[in-house]
């Protein structure tokens, strides 16, 4: 069985998969683009797959991988060259501990929650039609595939926890202040190497911040990049890999 990326191009998480597979040189994972505009997502084939009904996934013949990061691991754990995580031991540690901290934040938040009470009842009745939209197209499922209902459920809670995060103005902001101070540790530690690790060797850690950087871009806050100079600096090298170049193809409003 060929293994398969589920992913959706836009996704920040799907990103994040596709530029460790891109830095490995991995070539025999098929990639399967799912339509989420149309609810692919939510289809009883796909929630059977992932009952979260969110992207990536990957499926092999020995695994069903449903985290970015598990993923991530999982192929630096299988596909041994070259390797994304340094050999010595508290490097390794360190770049599994930012990243835990990269995972932190909701970007959910970050990109699309309101950031102040004013802002919040703008644009409540907006967010609150696309929640519901979703949520209305759960339920359609449910009732078609009752035997699914468990699985279908586990998609409802995500949009509940959803909405807190689009109309929580403080929510937003105490993800913005874990982002900048995450973005801080990354500017200290280009003091010390090429890369986010605080060494000269590519790892994992730059793979998945590299996707949040693309995606500060895309909202307009790439000053949020250029205020760090060592982090500026490191944005510009970074998008010259040939990685960066095969996943972000696409003109920046489609990152």
């Amino acid at each position: 069985m060929t293994a398969v990326l589920y992913y959706k191009p836009a996704s920040l998480y799907s990103s994040m998969v596709r530029m460790v597979i891109a830095e490995k040189g991995i070539k025999d994972i098929k990639f399967s683009e799912v339509d989420m505009e149309h609810f692919q997502n939510l289809s009883p084939e796909y929630i059977k797959i992932n009952p979260k009904g969110q992207i990536p996934v990957y499926v092999s013949q020995d695994e069903t991988l449903t985290e970015s990061l598990d993923i991530s691991v999982y192929l630096e754990s299988h596909y041994s060259s070259p390797s994304l995580l340094p050999g010595e031991s508290s490097a390794r540690s360190r770049v599994m501990a930012d990243l835990a901290s990269l995972y932190d934040i909701s970007y959910l938040g970050i990109c699309f929650g309101v950031s102040t009470p004013e802002q919040a009842e703008k644009e409540r009745s907006a967010k609150e039609a696309v929640v519901k939209k979703n949520v209305d197209e759960v339920k359609r499922q449910m009732e078609l595939h009752p035997e699914l209902r468990e699985q279908y459920e586990t998609r409802l809670q995500i949009y509940g926890n959803k909405s807190k995060y689009l109309l929580d103005p403080a929510g937003v902001q105490a993800e913005w202040a874990k982002l900048r101070a995450l973005l801080d540790v990354f500017e200290d530690n280009l003091a010390y190497g090429k890369f986010l690790s605080k060494e000269n060797d590519y790892s994992l850690l730059d793979a998945h911040a590299t996707t949040v950087l693309a995606r500060l871009v895309k909202i307009g806050h790439e000053q949020e990049i250029k205020s760090r100079s060592r982090l500026a600096e490191y944005w510009a090298r970074i998008q010259e890999r040939d990685s960066f170049k095969t996943v972000y193809d696409r003109p920046v409003s489609l990152w």
